[in-house]
């Protein structure tokens, strides 16, 4: 299930709303009307309150993406213990590697002449 971004959603809207009101305050100051002054504090309160809501889910994801970095450099000491290191076994894988890598240049050699 996906993690809905509801409070990035209603940030955006509340301050879109915001502009809105600030424009309607604008018309009616030039009127001199009395409506202006709540346009002004509805504004005023709706951008407040949207950039609050998206500056806690920004932070938020930050710390989510900071917590899911840690966890991917995460290795427990065992990982890196020497003793089940043994030279030959790096060795034999590497020859291993080369030996295919051979037999595919000589199949694709013997291909390429008939």
């Amino acid at each position: 299930m996906k993690k809905k971004n509801v409070k990035s959603i209603v940030g955006i809207c509340l301050l879109v709303q915001s502009v809105s009101f600030l424009i309607l305050f604008f018309m009616f100051w030039k009127k001199k009307k009395s409506l202006s002054s709540a346009f002004a504090a509805l504004s005023a309160i709706g951008g407040i309150s949207g950039a609050y809501l998206l500056l806690s889910e920004i932070k938020a994801k930050k710390a989510s993406n900071a917590d899911d970095d840690d966890s991917v450099f995460d290795f427990d000491d065992d990982d890196f213990s020497l003793d089940n290191f043994d030279t030959d076994d790096i060795e034999c894988s590497f020859e291993n590697e080369l030996l295919d890598a051979s037999d595919l240049i000589e199949d694709t050699i013997e291909e390429a002449i008939i």
